[in-house]
């Protein structure tokens, strides 16, 4: 019996993989979509068993033997819900993360009470004022904000996401 492939596991075969399908297909770099980093997502342009590669509408090459992307190992997934909702969390904790890596220690401070205090409601982080301190509280609670919290931090923080 086929048992339909979930959203998270890899590409196994590139046969069906060709220009003529407007299918999109991220690129990530574990084999696991819930977990990868999500490198891009694109459609085929061509896909060439025989010459050994797939080239993406974007213009990024992906070597079927090897399965690699500029010399690194990555997985092919076709595009879901999931996985854009995966790609659109990842941008926009990039966004607050390089935002805060810059700041100031006094934005840095407000920031981390805003991340915390969103993530843990009720819950008073301490030593917020030491950017260290702060750094580490943010990246230990991004990971318990939804998507629609870290898209709004992002959005009230008036930080546009990266594309």
């Amino acid at each position: 019996m086929h048992q339909k492939q979930r959203w998270y596991e890899p590409l196994s075969s590139f046969r069906s993989l060709s220009g003529w399908s407007s299918q999109r297909i991220a690129v990530g770099d574990t084999p696991d979509a819930r977990t990868a980093k999500i490198l891009f997502v694109s459609t085929v342009r061509h896909g060439w068993p025989s010459k050994n590669r797939i080239i993406f509408r974007n213009g990024e090459v992906f070597f079927i033997s090897s399965q690699t992307h500029r010399g690194k190992k990555v997985f092919l997934f076709y595009s879901s819900v999931e996985i854009d909702h995966r790609l659109r969390r990842q941008r926009a904790e990039n966004t607050i993360l390089s935002h805060v890596e810059k700041a100031p220690p006094e934005e840095l401070e407000v920031i981390a009470e805003l991340v915390t205090t969103t993530a843990n409601p009720g819950h008073a982080p301490r030593y917020l004022h030491i950017p260290t301190i702060a750094m580490q509280v943010i990246r230990q609670s991004l990971p318990d904000l939804s998507l629609s919290e870290v898209e709004s931090i992002t959005s009230l923080l008036g930080w546009p996401s990266a594309a």
